[in-house]
């Protein structure tokens, strides 16, 4: 333990943070790098970006640089890795050199100071200690005594503050730019003081390393200086065959003289190479020649192929010709098949409309009006008196009221009409335009359109004992050409009527499903019970002129079809087979303007 006086006095100083001790003869490697390691900035020297920019410029160099910057390369590292092996081997070489040097010399202050030491002779002690102001690097000395006091001391009053010898083990100790070292002093065999040196040893190595690094630096100088003479000169050896190649090139594929040849300089791989590229050359040079002999025959077939033209050209004016005498019919047969599938429609609402008229009470008007002529003198006793009179009031009420609903059921089957006669118009218009233009697309609600569509087959379905079952999602409008997908769900809706036809079928369904297909497409599926479809059947339903009723023509599922890819949709059709009905799937884009 330090005693009082020790602790207040000026020349203890309070200990530094602990270092890590090591034997004598070995100095201990502070906790600090010897190098500050310097990380990238910002990360700009990671990136592949310079990598990639790097190469790019070492790929476009010219041949002659190429080589003379690999040779200086490559010497520069190779000598920048040697000379940093023979720093660090000297940098270690030096320290090692620093705490021998040091060690003999704390060795001999040590065995000097016995005798001052078993005399109690502290200015004997400083004599000592003062002669290693022949060392200048070593700053400060002290002496301690085994009570842990201040025995002796030497150096300046800002280096020669000592440190608590209970605090540092024997050996040495790395403090900052200093070396420190306690080294005991031993008298018959027992300690009798420690001998504390402060050394400085960052000066001291900068004085033994600087020299040696600027004569290594000099020789790396001169050594990339002999390489890149050497590089520069011996370059031509490789980039000279590369040059001549490289003209030759360049005059072949500007004056396509295919008779040039490259010079051949030496044996090695590029002497190879030079000798595949005259190779390559003599083989384009009798291509060039065929393809010549080929010209002129070609020549001499000319006319030849004029007279072929020609002809080609009268025998296309003549398909042409049966094509469009071939779309005409098609259309015409379109035409006649879409119309003629509402003027069903339209005959059962006239037939309907007559017997409601035939079975009209509007007949009773004419002897009402004799009635009241008859008694036009007496009318009010007739009306009031008269048995018959008396009835005339109820009568005429209930008259009217049938009469009103007869005209709204009459009003009703007159609009159908009218609609109906507007999509014959449409209809017409629509196949018309098959030769000009597309129809007009507009916003169209999907469920009203195939209600509809409902509506103008609403009388055939009816007929024939059909329930309709309507299974709509929430669809947002479609931009489609709405005479086109109206035709093709009356197409779809007549195909299920027909393939529900059977008389001996009582349960006779037919279902209209209508949702998205995922976000951008709208989907309507026409289900129904009917006869279905034979599997040797459903890749020939779309085809024209394909049909298995005896009074068809095999056009309504072709068309339709058409019309589906003409809006960018798609109509399919599947079955079970025979007995098991038959699903009719059309989809369609929700935008068809760009279909």
């Amino acid at each position: 333990m330090r005693n009082s006086s020790q602790e207040t006095s000026e020349e203890t100083a309070a200990p530094p943070p602990a270092a890590t001790a090591v034997p004598a003869g070995r100095p201990a490697e502070s906790g600090k790098p010897l190098a500050p390691q310097l990380a990238p900035e910002n990360g700009r020297h990671n990136g592949t970006p310079f990598a990639g920019r790097g190469m790019n410029f070492f790929r476009n160099l010219p041949i002659k640089r190429k080589v003379i910057l690999v040779v200086v390369l490559s010497s520069m590292l190779t000598l920048l890795m040697a000379s940093c092996a023979m720093f660090a081997f000297q940098w270690f070489t030096t320290r090692a050199m620093i705490t021998r040097d040091l060690m003999t010399q704390a060795e001999i202050i040590a065995a000097n100071s016995a005798g001052a030491l078993r005399f109690k002779d502290p200015d004997a002690a400083n004599e000592i200690l003062a002669s290693l102001q022949a060392k200048p690097r070593i700053l400060s000395a002290c002496l301690y005594l085994p009570d842990h006091s201040l025995f002796a001391r030497y150096g300046r009053a800002e280096d020669r503050q000592p440190l608590a010898s209970e605090r540092w083990p024997d050996g040495f100790h790395f403090h900052g730019p200093h070396l420190l070292l306690f080294q005991p002093v031993v008298h018959d065999h027992k300690r009798a003081a420690t001998l504390f040196l402060r050394f400085d040893f960052d000066a001291m190595q900068r004085e033994m390393t600087k020299p040696y690094l600027s004569i290594l630096i000099l020789i790396v100088l001169a050594s990339l200086l002999v390489a890149l003479v050497l590089s520069t000169t011996l370059q031509r050896l490789i980039s000279e065959p590369v040059l001549s190649l490289a003209t030759t090139a360049r005059s072949v594929a500007e004056q396509k003289d295919y008779s040039v040849r490259a010079k051949l300089q030496s044996t090695d791989e590029l002497g190879l190479l030079t000798r595949a590229f005259n190779h390559m050359l003599a083989q384009i040079q009798a291509d060039d020649a065929a393809v010549r002999t080929a010209n002129l025959n070609l020549q001499s077939e000319v006319a030849e192929r004029q007279r072929t033209q020609a002809r080609l050209e009268d025998m296309h004016r003549q398909m042409l010709d049966a094509s469009r005498k071939a779309g005409m019919a098609e259309v015409a047969t379109g035409v006649l098949h879409n119309v003629g599938n509402i003027l069903n429609s339209i005959n059962v609402s006239a037939t309907l409309a007559v017997d409601h008229l035939r079975q009209s009470k509007i007949a009773s008007l004419p002897k009402l009006s004799r009635l009241f002529a008859d008694h036009a003198a007496d009318l009010g006793p007739f009306l009031t008196q008269d048995e018959k009179g008396r009835q005339l009031p109820a009568y005429i009420a209930t008259l009217s009221e049938h009469l009103v609903e007869s005209q709204r059921y009459l009003l009703n089957e007159l609009e159908s009409l009218r609609r109906n006669l507007d999509h014959v118009k449409g209809i017409v218009a629509m196949q018309q335009s098959y030769a000009k233009v597309s129809g007009v697309v507009e916003q169209v609600a999907m469920a009203e359109l195939v209600d509809d569509a409902l509506k103008l087959s609403s009388a055939a379905l009816l007929r024939q004992g059909v329930e309709v079952r309507r299974d709509y999602a929430d669809v947002p409008l479609v931009s489609v050409d709405k005479h086109k997908v109206l035709q093709i769900v009356i197409n779809l809706l007549s195909n299920a009527r027909q393939a529900l036809k059977d008389p001996g079928q009582r349960d006779k369904r037919l279902q209209l499903r209508l949702g998205l297909n995922g976000s951008q497409r709208v989907r309507l599926q026409v289900i129904d019970n009917g006869v279905g479809i034979p599997p040797e059947n459903l890749t020939r339903i779309f085809a024209h002129g394909f049909t298995t009723r005896t009074d068809g023509h095999g056009f309504g599922l072709h068309s339709s079809a058409l019309a589906a890819m003409e809006l960018g949709g798609s109509l399919t059709g599947h079955s079970d087979g025979p007995g098991t009905g038959a699903t009719f799937t059309l989809e369609l884009p929700l935008n068809t303007e760009g279909a």
